[in-house]
């Protein structure tokens, strides 16, 4: 730097600014190199005894406190790394007590960029990935939604986490629309629970660990949801309330498969005389029941042997035993509990048979004994006649 007490001083120099000191007026200016003094400075400061006032602290970053002073502002620079609101940062950036706000009309962010690679994940090869935590957007129900967007070399701006001001969250995938995932460690190749959107809702639960999930509860269509275990449906309920048991058409309230089984230590069907009405005693039961067939069989889904009636024989004699399917044509079972109704009013009728026959056996056996009496006295007065001399 060259200084001199001259009224007028030029410097000429290779940096990038020079300074014009100006002894006799006691002012310091700040000029583009080769320009003079006056003509078009940076900066100047006048009455250079003045300018520069006060005292700072190591690594505190100076603020202007008034137009000829300098204080300590709340900011620290040591060894590269920024504080505000702290005496020691330990980061690049390192907030104290207090509120980060970032503020504008358009859509902000903060951006996190790695410059490395990744490859070998499901997501396959992810060249320099960026994470942004911001973009404060209007939402499909028209509520403000925070959303944190993914993208790399590779792989276009998407949204892969949202959450909205009614807290809302969703985590989002492409291939699965919402999706969130638990991990008993962050090494396990599988989650103890996963919770997709798409193409199906569903909620799969599992060991985690190297174990892949293997219970499911999946929303399989409209109103209709469904069970799964070792990646099988087990139990659907559908749109009407009907429940099955490995079968994914019931027509029933409760409908078992085909060769299915139960088992319960009781059942109880409705039977109380507030729900029924036109209540008349079974008629013609015994002979309807003589007209039933018990047979054997083996079902043909399991090939295990069992017995009983063949829906479509008990049909044409007891026709509300037997259900149907939605054709109303094709019997699909029968209710063997209303087989007991008839069973037991045919009982009663021969029952009632009995008793007659044992009055009349009864009869039968009075007039026997009547004429073995008679007998006797005959026999006797015979046997007395021919004693006689």
């Amino acid at each position: 730097m060259k200084h001199n007490t001259n009224r007028r001083d030029f410097i000429k120099q290779s940096a990038l600014t020079a300074v014009i000191l100006s002894g006799s007026s006691s002012s310091i200016a700040a000029a583009e190199p080769g320009s003079e003094k006056g003509s078009n400075p940076v900066f100047r400061f006048e009455e250079f005894a003045k300018i520069i006032k006060g005292r700072g602290t190591p690594d505190r970053i100076p603020k202007w406190n008034t137009a000829t002073t300098i204080i300590d502002s709340i900011m620290v620079e040591n060894n590269g790394n920024i504080g505000i609101g702290v005496t020691t940062p330990g980061e690049k950036l390192h907030l104290g007590d207090g509120n980060f706000l970032i503020e504008g009309g358009g859509e902000t962010a903060i951006k996190i960029k790695r410059d490395v690679t990744f490859t070998g994940g499901p997501s396959g090869t992810s060249p320099f990935p960026i994470f942004q935590i911001g973009r404060i957007i209007r939402a499909g129900d028209g509520d403000p939604e925070l959303r944190f967007i993914y993208s790399d070399d590779n792989t276009p701006e998407q949204s892969v986490f949202e959450i909205d001001r009614k807290g809302i969250a969703a985590s989002v995938k492409p291939d699965r629309g919402s999706h969130f995932e638990g991990f008993i460690s962050g090494t396990d190749p599988e989650p103890i629970f996963r919770l997709n959107s798409f193409p199906k809702m569903r909620l799969e639960m599992g060991n985690g660990g190297s174990t892949p999930v293997d219970v499911v509860i999946q929303r399989e269509a409209a109103a209709t949801l469904t069970f799964l275990t070792g990646n099988a449906e087990r139990v659907r309920i559908d749109a009407n309330g009907n429940v099955g048991i490995g079968t994914a058409n019931p027509s029933a309230t409760l409908e078992v498969r085909v060769g299915g089984t139960t088992l319960a230590d009781a059942w109880t069907v409705r039977s109380s005389a507030r729900f029924k009405q036109n209540v008349q005693t079974l008629q013609q039961a015994l002979p309807k029941v003589l007209q039933l067939r018990g047979v054997t069989f083996d079902w043909k889904e399991t090939n295990r042997p069992s017995i009983g009636f063949i829906a479509e024989e008990v049909a044409s004699v007891l026709p509300e035993a037997v259900e149907y399917e939605t054709n109303g044509r094709d019997a699909k079972g029968l209710d063997y509990n209303k087989l007991m109704p008839v069973l037991v009013e045919a009982i009663k009728t021969q029952q009632q048979k009995i008793e007659e026959f044992q009055q009349q056996n009864a009869k039968l056996e009075m007039r026997n004994a009547e004429q073995e009496k008679r007998l006797a006295a005959l026999e006797a007065m015979v046997k007395a006649m021919v004693q006689k001399p």
